[in-house]
């Protein structure tokens, strides 16, 4: 294989990984960042070279960061992964599981990072210290969802719950849905019997679903659905 012929593979291969790859000096400023920058940070992988690293750190997380930086610039990148939340274009903060490694340019010694979503440990860590926080019921389990990656996905959700009171409780999150299509209005139709029986559902033809709520779905310009029942004890609720 050529020297050309090499060079157009390995640049193939690291602009089409699924991965965040990023490399940058000792001091943090980005000196290259592959094509998957605009799809998880939402941004040109160009607009980002020459942008210090620490700059998308999430503030409660940019300490540890730069802690990490100068153990790595002394002793070198530690085995394993860590976990970081990096900032979206949109001003929200993704939560990333990153590697790294050394490279060079021929003139610098350069840091590398691969990168990819950790949404289901970031997720789950944050649901525990609600907990210890006293955060809303509600709250908590948006960010549960948060494991399935809902946002990226341009899901809407709809929660609902009875509290130990007996009310029933409601949250949406996403984006208009119809209440009789997540259960915010009980009805003793298709999504109740499912939230009694605990049988969860999940399909992306909307075919599936009884005509009535297909129709609503289709018109909410929705494409596909996922119920899933929690019983707890006595109590129960719908996502």
């Amino acid at each position: 294989m050529s020297q050309n012929a090499s060079n157009y593979l390995f640049e193939s291969i690291v602009q089409h990984s699924d991965d965040l790859i990023t490399v940058f000096d000792e001091r943090g400023t980005v000196v290259f960042i592959n094509d998957a920058a605009e799809r998880l940070l939402g941004a040109p992988a160009a607009s980002l070279l020459g942008v210090n690293i620490l700059d998308f750190v999430h503030p409660d997380e940019r300490g540890r960061a730069i802690t990490t930086m100068d153990v790595v610039r002394d002793f070198g990148p530690a085995p394993g992964a860590t976990h970081f939340r990096l900032r979206h274009a949109d001003g929200s903060y993704v939560a990333l599981e990153l590697t790294s490694g050394w490279a060079t340019d021929g003139e610098r010694r350069l840091l590398t990072t691969s990168a990819r979503p950790s949404e289901t440990r970031d997720g789950l860590e944050r649901a525990m210290m609600q907990l210890v926080d006293g955060s809303t019921i509600a709250d908590i389990m948006l960010t549960v969802c948060d494991t399935v990656s809902w946002r990226g996905m341009r899901s809407r959700i709809g929660i609902t719950w009875q509290d130990a009171s007996g009310i029933v409780q409601r949250v949406t999150q996403g984006g208009p849905i119809p209440e009789a299509l997540w259960g915010g209005a009980p009805n003793g139709g298709f999504i109740d019997e499912l939230r009694r029986s605990g049988e969860r559902r999940q399909s992306h033809d909307l075919g599936t679903l009884p005509t009535e709520l297909r129709q609503l779905a289709e018109t909410s310009a929705l494409g596909g659905y996922w119920l899933e029942p929690v019983r707890v004890g006595d109590h129960s609720a719908l996502i």
